[in-house]
């Protein structure tokens, strides 16, 4: 198991929300992420490498 942060953006690229997790690997990690936060941009960190980037589902507006 690995440790990952997924940080949560605003449409200025400020972070809105942050969430540490455990995940198997990073695909795991990655499906957490878009199930949990389909609503906004995220980027997932794994300690300082950055692993994805992830578009919300829909635009908001």
């Amino acid at each position: 198991m690995a440790g990952y942060r997924l940080f949560c953006l605003d449409d200025g690229g400020h972070i809105i929300d942050r969430r540490d997790f455990d995940a198997d690997d990073d695909e795991a990690a990655i499906a957490f992420a878009r199930a949990s936060f389909s609503h906004s941009h995220c980027e997932l960190w794994e300690l300082g490498r950055k692993v994805a980037l992830i578009p919300p589902l829909r635009n908001a507006s």
